[in-house]
């Protein structure tokens, strides 16, 4: 193992992990129906905060997947002309 696969491998996991922490943090789309139903007391202020906060997760999530797909895609083409 070269010290490429090392560092190619390591920022591998790393992604993965973050990734799978990120989906994890996002709240699910039938979250807001319950509340509504069971009269959760949430204002508009605070669930401006919470859509902010989750637009903002679901954007870190494209990037991240789409960082982890990169890194994978260059892992394959350098084991490939190895």
């Amino acid at each position: 193992m070269s010290v490429f696969d090392i560092i190619l491998g390591v920022i591998t996991v790393i992604l993965c992990v973050i990734l799978v922490i990120l989906v994890l943090m996002q709240q699910g789309k039938r979250a807001g129906v319950s509340s509504a139903v069971a009269g959760g007391s949430e204002t508009f202020i605070s669930g401006a905060k919470n859509r902010t906060k989750d637009a903002t997760l679901k954007r870190l999530t494209k990037y991240i997947a789409i960082a982890l797909f990169v890194v994978l895609v260059a892992a394959n083409i350098y084991a490939f002309f190895r």
